[in-house]
């Protein structure tokens, strides 16, 4: 073997075990920035009721986005010795892979890469990152749960990334205080090219030479009535020109009777089985939780329902954590607020909760 060639295996070994080493420090620092990035995400955010939240906005200039249904994706690219790794990993820190979206952000970046290549000036090290929903195209609404059957199935290969902020490490694009429609409009550039990566359905909203506020509003809540009450979207997303962030959705509120309870092991409340009365006079079993309710109305509502357990029952069910709960009579009626409602799990099958007959002493 001539020196050149000894060389240059030498000098091809040191940039392998440098870019292994800088890969794994790199997916463990994503990991845990996806983590944070979801955490941080869901603090700043405000929820409105679709039905009343004009007077809750405000500001001079509205960024407006369709809320997605589906998985958050933290996804970054780095580019190390011109060298393109990209990353991807869910709100949990898992990481997700073989996706054919997946494949086109890294396609798009390696683009990337030849074109900083032919700059002037290349930075020794590149890093962007995207924040992202993994979510299933369709003509309906479609839910988290269509997109983790379609994971474990065929349909995988048809789930789409919707970018809907961009991040920047190491090497800034531009300055902090970048619009965020400038953001979107980078995003949108960069992956032109991919099928299956978009940024966020979204539109600026910004006050003319004698426009107010309330004008402002009125606007954004036109652009709620058409995405979200004629095309059934979840909702949207409303930031303003100082970084405020509201999420809007519709509010439901519906009146129901608690038929049964469940105590968590150190015996405190830990969730209340709901039910509707349907016009045949049988209960209609459809939610459980207790979210909402302080510690001090959790300790009245135990000792409540302690003294309204039914002696006797022909119906049994437990909660997600293997709980099973005790029936009462159903004398207690409560208003549930809620954002959503589903008529369907992740298979497309129906929900088909318990239809229960009380017959004065028991189910």
């Amino acid at each position: 073997m001539s020196r050149l060639s000894h060389s240059l295996n030498k000098m091809r070994a040191v940039f392998e075990a440098e870019l292994e080493e800088h890969t794994a420090v790199t997916t463990k620092k994503d990991f845990s920035a996806a983590i944070k990035a979801k955490r941080e995400m869901s603090r700043d955010f405000t929820l409105l009721d679709g039905n009343n939240f004009k007077e809750a906005i405000y500001g001079k200039k509205f960024y407006v986005t369709k809320k997605l249904d589906g998985i958050f994706v933290y996804g970054s690219a780095y580019i190390h010795n011109k060298k393109v790794i990209t990353r991807f990993a869910t709100s949990s820190g898992d990481e997700l892979k073989d996706l054919r979206c997946l494949k086109e952000f890294t396609e798009c970046m390696e683009k990337e890469n030849i074109r900083m290549n032919g700059r002037s000036v290349v930075p020794a090290d590149f890093h962007v990152a995207f924040l992202m929903e993994l979510y299933l195209p369709g003509e309906k609404r479609t839910r988290v749960a269509d997109v983790l059957h379609a994971l474990a199935s065929e349909k995988k290969d048809e789930l789409a990334l919707a970018i809907f902020q961009r991040e920047d490490k190491v090497y800034r694009i531009r300055e902090d205080d970048e619009p965020y429609d400038s953001r979107l409009k980078y995003a949108a550039d960069l992956f032109s090219g991919a099928k299956q990566i978009s940024t966020v359905p979204h539109c600026v909203v910004e006050a003319g030479p004698e426009e107010t506020v309330d004008d402002l509003r009125n606007r954004v809540s036109e652009i709620y009535d058409q995405w979200v009450l004629k095309e059934g979207s979840e909702g949207l997303v409303v930031r303003n020109e100082n970084g405020a962030i509201w999420k809007i959705k519709p509010r439901h509120t519906i009146d129901a009777a608690a038929i049964g309870f469940a105590q968590d092991t150190d015996g405190t409340l830990r969730d209340i089985m709901f039910a509707v009365l349907d016009k045949d006079g049988k209960y209609h079993r459809f939610a459980c939780g207790a979210t909402g309710l302080s510690y001090e109305d959790k300790e009245q509502l135990l000792s409540y329902f302690q003294k309204r357990i039914m002696p006797s029952v022909n119906f049994s069910h437990a909660n997600s954590a293997g709980i099973p709960y005790k029936m009462v009579y159903p004398e207690k009626v409560f208003e549930i607020s809620c954002v959503d409602l589903a008529s369907k799990k992740g298979d497309d099958k129906p929900c088909k909760n318990d239809l229960l007959i009380f017959d004065g002493d028991s189910w």
